[in-house]
């Protein structure tokens, strides 16, 4: 047997103690092992009983006290390696390893990513909540929330036996199958205990009904429980209130999670808290000065305040279409107007920070990252200015002549950005939907173009334009 010493090196060849305890413990066993294989030889060959030899006590306990240190030591290096240098996992955490696996970085993005493969397009209601999670913000605080609340622990060691399935061969998968679903009825159980006392709806909350979103989203199958989940924890931020939104680290969730609740308003076509006066003020409190692209910058965050009235207001005209309900019919119109002057002013004060070739293929990393921010923030500007457009004509047919020309004009530039970023990523997935939607109203043009000059658009014109979107109605 040939020994190698990682403490030695070309110029000193002496051992070091950390040595000698190597060559000792490893003599040992293998002293240990021979005698066992020799005492088992001679009992196959003689029939005959021999006594074996047995260390002394306090030889056996220093073994195991050296084992033990091997052990402590292999812990301690594992937790510094997943720590990484500016982490805010450390040595002395004494987190669990659901927690440290779920900490990786990118790896809850990478397996949504593949998650959302199959059916990104045709199920935008789950595309969207992949979105929600994928993102950092989301993870990044659990280790200073674990041990204080029973549901957000079982929510965590709930998405630990996902992630630990996720990593199985196939074999194996189906084995351990049994062990995710009872941490998953015992994360249920105890999400639903925390809701039944006094003090239910807190920040854990929050963040173990995330979880449990995340835990059904990385499994694609025909069940659609993440919808209540991530219905859950739409609610839950609503009744926190904006009154809770006072640290920066919430400041941040806020803005992560306000695009994609707009978004999920939009297509489930129900009103959106965000467009409420306290809310309204709670966005602008997070607003950090002489930020360009990032979250918190007045760009982003300005266009979040404009868009989170969108959902209201399609949902009104959905209404008024489909069911020819025109009670509403002049208000609506007047704050589709008010939302499209809107729209305008942001782009004219925003203009320098959208311009520049959202199509040229930047190789450095951070001119890269605030390329693909601003094209993203274009587009999400573009979306929403093409929809209320198409809503406006919904509403009011007469204003076919020049709102159809906007938003056909609104997709193909979605388009032309959308399409060359479809790339196998989260983000990408994203630009993939945003895609859609400048598709779809390219392609029916013709029948917006010139309605009848009835008091709405054709429900069944409506109807089907939503149905490629896959949004009710």
């Amino acid at each position: 047997m040939q020994l190698e010493f990682i403490h030695s090196d070309a110029k000193n060849r002496k051992l070091t103690d950390v040595d000698r305890r190597t060559i000792r413990r490893i003599s040992r066993k293998v002293g240990a092992a021979a005698s066992k294989e020799k005492l088992l030889d001679l009992k196959a060959t003689t029939k005959k009983s021999s006594k074996a030899h047995v260390a002394p006590v306090n030889e056996s306990l220093e073994l195991i006290r050296e084992d033990q240190r091997d052990i402590q030591a292999h812990k301690k290096y594992l937790r510094e390696k997943l720590a990484g240098p500016g982490s805010i996992l450390t040595v002395e955490n004494a987190l669990p390893i659901e927690l440290l696996t779920i900490m990786q970085p990118d790896l809850i993005s990478r397996l949504l990513q593949l998650a959302s493969v199959t059916d990104a397009l045709s199920n935008p209601k789950r595309w969207l909540n992949i979105c929600r999670l994928a993102q950092q913000s989301v993870v990044h605080v659990l280790p200073q929330r674990y041990g204080h609340s029973g549901c957000l622990d079982d929510a965590i060691a709930c998405v630990g036996s996902r992630l630990h399935q996720c990593f199985i061969t196939e074999e194996n998968r189906l084995a351990c199958q049994r062990q995710v679903e009872k941490d998953y009825v015992r994360a249920l159980r105890s999400l639903q205990a925390k809701l039944n006392s006094p003090d239910s709806v807190n920040w854990d909350v929050w963040y173990a009904t995330l979880l449990l979103c995340l835990f059904e989203l990385l499994e694609y199958n025909d069940m659609r429980n993440y919808i209540c989940h991530a219905r859950g924890a739409f609610n839950v931020l609503h009744a926190l209130g904006p009154a809770n939104i006072v640290s920066e680290g919430e400041k941040d969730l806020l803005i992560a999670q306000a695009e994609v609740m707009i978004l999920e308003a939009t297509f489930a076509d129900v009103d959106c808290f965000l467009s409420t006066p306290e809310w309204q003020t709670a966005l602008e409190s997070a607003i950090i000065p002489d930020l360009s692209t990032q979250d918190r910058s007045e760009a982003v965050v300005s266009l979040w305040k404009i868009n989170a009235f969108c959902p209201g207001v399609f949902r009104r005209v959905t209404n008024a279409v489909v069911h020819q309900d025109l009670t509403e019919k002049s208000a609506i119109v007047s704050e589709l107007h008010g939302l499209l002057d809107d729209f305008t002013d942001w782009s004219v004060k925003w203009d320098w920070v959208l311009a520049g070739d959202h199509h040229q293929k930047v190789t450095d990393a951070l001119e890269r990252d605030t390329a693909l921010k601003r094209s993203k923030l274009l587009t999400r500007y573009l979306v929403f200015l093409a929809m209320t457009n198409r809503f406006l004509i919904a509403i009011d047919p007469t204003s076919a002549s020049y709102a159809e020309s906007a938003a056909v004009t609104a997709a193909e530039w979605i388009v032309q950005i959308a399409d060359p970023q479809t790339t196998d990523s989260v983000m990408g997935v994203g630009m993939k939907l945003a895609s859609l939607l400048g598709k779809s109203i390219i392609s029916t043009t013709d029948d917006w173009a010139q309605p009848d000059l009835l008091p709405t658009l054709e429900p069944e014109i409506f109807t089907s334009w939503c149905g490629m979107l896959g949004r009710p109605t």
